[in-house]
């Protein structure tokens, strides 16, 4: 598959796109959007493991959402279903599991080097102790130098992701090779990508405001002009 070199304007048009398949069946996308949340708010009711188990099928309900969308645009009615296409299929289960693994990874390798460059005493005092001003002068690099690093590997942890998940689950590419394609893409189209997040984080800040609940449009808004950014990208 080619990857194609878009306009920087096609950050904006993704969204543009995604709301055209968003629109039609909203109240619907809402509720998937709330099984969505409710799954993440679970997994965070089981100390340590929930979280390794959530960020272990994340990519597979991501998929979920992407499929639902590309389902949506052909003209079928959204069945929440869907959300867990990646995990009943046994034919993307194994693949985007796989996915799941490397995004763990980046998870754990990152917060443990964030760990090993703060330390443990410094965390605890930035939680809960009372800090002299030589105490927090001495916190601020190596909580920074962390953030940075755990930033860093997060970040190419989506990158590989957000078109390795709908590789996978449209066009049935291999997990390592979705990953290359995922990168090139992203590096490919760095600039209209960085416009696209950048309006996805205005709309998050104006999400919140009205009590959060702006984010149950943004939820699958976004995922649907994720699709829209793959077509876009590996379709033309």
């Amino acid at each position: 598959m080619n990857v194609n070199k878009c306009d920087i304007s096609e950050g904006i048009n993704w969204l543009a796109c995604g709301w055209k398949i968003f629109v039609p069946q909203w109240l619907m996308w809402i509720v998937v959007g709330l099984i969505f949340i409710g799954i993440t708010f679970a997994s965070m009711l089981i100390p340590l493991i929930g979280s390794l188990l959530y960020n272990l099928v994340m990519p597979a309900l991501i998929a979920g959402l992407i499929w639902s969308a590309h389902e949506v645009e052909k003209g079928k009615e959204l069945d929440a279903t869907w959300l867990f296409e990646g995990l009943t299929n046994a034919e993307h289960r194994v693949p985007l599991l796989m996915l799941g693994a490397i995004w763990m990874g980046c998870v754990l390798v990152g917060t443990l080097l964030f760990f090993s460059i703060v330390g443990t005493s410094a965390l605890t005092a930035l939680m809960g102790q009372e800090l002299t001003p030589e105490m927090f002068a001495g916190l601020i690099l190596p909580v920074l130098l962390g953030a940075l690093l755990m930033f860093s590997i997060q970040l190419l942890g989506a990158m590989a992701m957000f078109y390795g998940v709908p590789l996978v689950i449209l066009d049935k590419v291999p997990p390592l090779q979705a990953i290359q394609m995922s990168f090139r893409a992203c590096l490919t189209n760095f600039l209209p990508l960085l416009i696209f997040g950048i309006a996805l984080i205005i709309l998050g800040v104006l999400a919140v405001i009205p009590f959060f609940v702006g984010l149950l449009v943004l939820l699958p808004l976004s995922f649907c002009a994720n699709y829209c950014s793959y077509k876009a990208v590996f379709k033309k």
